[in-house]
């Protein structure tokens, strides 16, 4: 299906691990070595690693070696003037190509449904003309979109690839991940069902006093990524809550160390934090940004930029706090937060009752939404909260920040 030219329009929805990037990236491989152009579309830009590496094995250790005139990490160039190059997938990166083949890869993670469908009139001069989508499943994702099409208009060119059906799937994996993950997103992960959230959020949830194991880990710390990291979630009215945490050296465990208040004040909250920042050099901070939160956001950096011009801080200590401070929204359909949450689903976290009771309580009964009808993943709303948003703004600080 990969391969064949009479089949303009394809899609392989596969199990996680099922080989779907790599056999795609042979497929259009070939394409090109023989004068085609063919482009690899990634939702993302780390998504780009991936293809990025196999792309190289492939041409390094095979005879297509002899034929590329230009080579990079992104683009191989062959001397009949075929060519195939990895891309992100966004709008910008789609005008004005002229292409044989196309293969977003990970729709389900695609910006929008507009993306996808901007990358279509690229093939409307190729007598090639072919296009491959490739993904697991995601509820109300672009992904989902093309699917229910697809479903109506040819459903013989679907594909579904369980990880029952590739034999290089470690048996022992997939049983820890059945394990590990909530029954919903095993099945759409491994299963490839597109199932809707239910029921608790997490599940892997431990309530310990884990102090010895923090004291265990500070001896193995072999990188500053483990210290701790913040998440800030803005609310005038209840107060601008911090949640602090921090992870094991290799990333199996989340230790919440510590929620506070910061009042209501959003000027003296900022003091707070730079309070932080200033006395812990490997303190980063993720806050949440979008909407009105823009507002307290830009707040923040303008107090930063003011200390700087007063002299407070020096050339060097601005620099250094400026750059451990991300801004993050949580956008109107809720990619980000869903990110983070299924980001979280492989480890253990681990909380103190005592320690931080409001987040503690808040892991527990955080619930999806099961009476939203957008389609996509929601978590069910509650105006109290805000220590699970912030809790889920230091996870993801502390994943990537």
């Amino acid at each position: 299906m990969l391969l064949d030219p009479t089949i303009k329009e394809a899609f392989i929805l596969a199990s996680r691990g099922a080989s779907k990037t790599y056999d795609l990236v042979k497929a259009y491989l070939y394409y090109a070595s023989i004068g085609f152009h063919m482009v690899f579309f990634s939702a993302t830009a780390p998504m780009m690693a991936q293809p990025k590496w196999y792309l190289n094995q492939l041409c390094k250790n095979t005879f297509l070696r002899y034929t590329i005139d230009v080579d990079n990490m992104e683009s191989k160039i062959f001397k009949n003037g075929g060519w195939f190059l990895i891309r992100n997938l966004t709008e910008a990166n789609i005008r004005g190509l002229h292409i044989d083949g196309i293969a977003p890869d990970e729709i389900c993670e695609a910006k929008s449904d507009e993306v996808i469908n901007a990358a279509t009139p690229t093939l409307s001069t190729s007598k090639l003309g072919i296009i491959r989508y490739l993904t697991t499943p995601k509820l109300g994702s672009p992904a989902h979109t093309v699917w229910k099409r697809m479903s109506l208009d040819s459903p013989e060119n679907q594909l579904i690839r369980l990880y029952t059906e590739c034999p290089y799937i470690q048996l022992s994996a997939v049983e820890h991940a059945r394990k590990t993950y909530p029954d919903w997103y095993f099945r759409q992960e491994y299963l490839c069902e597109w199932t809707a959230p239910a029921g608790r959020i997490f599940t892997n949830v431990l309530h310990a006093d884990f102090t010895t194991m923090i004291e265990e880990e500070d001896k193995l710390r072999e990188w500053v990524r483990t210290h701790n990291r913040g998440g800030l979630d803005w609310n005038p009215a209840f107060g601008h809550v911090l949640v602090i945490g921090r992870y094991n050296r290799i990333k199996t465990k989340h230790f919440v160390v510590n929620e506070i208040n910061l009042g209501t004040d959003a000027f003296h909250a900022i003091e707070q934090l730079f309070t932080l920042l200033e006395e812990d050099k490997n303190f980063k901070l993720e806050i949440e940004d979008g909407g009105t939160n823009s507002g307290y956001c830009d707040m923040l950096f303008a107090e930063l930029i003011r200390r700087h011009r007063s002299g407070e801080y020096l050339d060097e200590q601005y620099k250094d706090i400026s750059k451990r401070i991300y801004r993050r929204p949580w956008d109107s359909m809720g990619k980000n937060k869903m990110k983070s949450i299924t980001a979280l689903y492989p480890l253990t976290i681990y909380v103190d009752d005592a320690r931080t009771p409001m987040t503690s309580e808040w892991l527990d009964k955080a619930s999806w939404d099961k009476e939203d009808t957008s389609g996509a993943p929601k978590v069910l709303k509650d105006p109290e909260m805000h220590w699970f948003d912030a809790f889920l703004h230091e996870a993801w600080c502390g994943m990537h920040g």
